[in-house]
C-alpha cells in the first residue's frame, strides 16, 4: 500500500514568526495578523490547495538572545505583538470543509 503524503502549513496570530523584517514589503499581509478576514482566506487557500492542516503556534514571552534583553525583537517584530491562535480556530473551522486544524496553548502564568 502506498504511504500518503501529508501537507500542512504552519503560522503564527503575530506580526511576524520567521520571516522577520517581511512586514516592511508593499506586498505583505503580515501585518493584518490582526485581521479575521486574512486567516479566513488563508484558511480557504489551504484547503482549495488540498493540505492536511492548519497548525497555528503560539508563543510565550520575547526572544532575549542579542544584547540579553528584548529591544530587537520589540523592534523588529519578531513574534510580538502575538494573539491567542485558539481564537482562529472556530472561524477557520466554520469555512472549511476538510482541512484540519491544530494549535498549541501557552496558559498565562499569574502572580
Amino acid at each position: 500500500m502506498a504511504k500518503r503524503m501529508l501537507i500542512n502549513a504552519f503560522s503564527m496570530n503575530c506580526v511576524s514568526h520567521i520571516q522577520q523584517g517581511q512586514w516592511v514589503r508593499d506586498d505583505t499581509r503580515q501585518l493584518e495578523y490582526n485581521r479575521l478576514e486574512r486567516w479566513v482566506e488563508l484558511a480557504q487557500i489551504l484547503e482549495k490547495g488540498c493540505f492536511d492542516a492548519l497548525f497555528l503556534s503560539d508563543v510565550m514571552g520575547l526572544y532575549d538572545t542579542y544584547h540579553a534583553g528584548p529591544e530587537t525583537s520589540i523592534e523588529e517584530g519578531m513574534q510580538v505583538p502575538a494573539n491567542d491562535p485558539a481564537l482562529l480556530v472556530s472561524a477557520t473551522a466554520h469555512v472549511t470543509e476538510h482541512l484540519g486544524l491544530a494549535f498549541t496553548f501557552a496558559p498565562q502564568m499569574s502572580t
